[in-house]
C-alpha cells in the first residue's frame, strides 16, 4: 500500500513539473487546501486571461454609396447590441473615405457615433463631412471617444454604435455620380454592467 502511495504522489509530483515548464513564474501551490484548476495555472497566463477579459475588440464596417446617402435617416450600425445586460465602451474609430468618380454633395454636416440611433448619446467627437465626404482624393479621418453624460441605463445597456451625420443625408454629387465607400474600423470594449 505504501508503495502505491509513494508511486501515485511521485506521479502527481512530476505531472506538476511538467504542468509548469521551465523558466517561468508560476502562481505558489497550496498544499493545504483542495486543489482547484486555477491553482495549476502559470501566473502570467493568469495575468493574460484577467487582461483580456477588458481587452478590446476591433471590428471593419464598409458603407456603400446607399448607407453615406441614408446617414440622417438611416444611420448605420457598426457594432451591433451586445445582449443584455451589455454596455459597449467605444474607445476610437478610423475612417477610410475611398473617393470614387465624384464627391458627395450635402454631406458638409458632421458625423458622430452615438448609441442606438441619431438621437442617442454620442460616444465619439464629430467629425465634419466638409474635407471628408466631400473629399475628391482619398481621405482618412480619426475620431476619438468623448466623456457620456450620466445616462439612464436603458440608453446605453444592450444598445448598438451607429454612425450617423445631422441634418440631412448626404446625395450624389452635382452629378449625381458620388460612389465612394467608407471603411470604418472601430475599437471598443464590451462591459457587464451588473444590473
Amino acid at each position: 500500500m505504501k508503495r502505491v502511495v509513494i508511486i501515485l504522489t511521485t506521479i502527481v509530483l512530476f505531472a506538476t513539473i511538467a504542468m509548469a515548464g521551465f523558466n517561468h513564474s508560476y502562481t505558489k501551490m497550496n498544499w493545504n487546501a483542495e486543489p482547484t484548476s486555477r491553482d495549476y495555472i502559470p501566473a502570467q497566463l493568469k495575468l493574460w486571461m484577467i487582461e483580456s477579459e477588458n481587452m478590446g475588440c476591433v471590428d471593419t464596417v464598409t458603407l456603400e454609396p446607399n448607407d453615406i446617402k441614408a446617414l440622417y435617416s438611416s444611420p448605420k450600425t457598426l457594432v451591433a447590441a451586445p445582449g443584455a445586460h451589455n454596455v459597449i465602451e467605444f474607445t476610437g474609430a478610423m475612417l477610410f473615405y475611398d473617393y470614387r468618380v465624384e464627391a458627395y454633395g450635402n454631406a458638409g454636416n458632421n458625423m458622430t457615433i452615438k448609441y442606438t440611433n441619431g438621437s442617442g448619446a454620442a460616444v465619439s467627437g464629430t467629425l465634419s463631412g466638409t474635407g471628408f465626404l466631400t473629399a475628391t482624393s482619398d481621405t482618412v479621418a480619426k475620431v476619438i471617444p468623448v466623456a457620456v453624460a450620466a445616462t439612464a441605463a436603458t440608453g446605453v445597456e444592450n444598445q448598438p454604435l451607429v454612425l450617423c451625420i445631422a441634418s440631412a443625408d448626404p446625395n450624389g454629387g452635382a452629378d449625381a455620380n458620388a460612389v465612394g465607400i467608407v471603411r470604418v474600423k472601430i475599437s471598443y470594449r464590451v462591459h457587464p454592467s451588473g444590473f
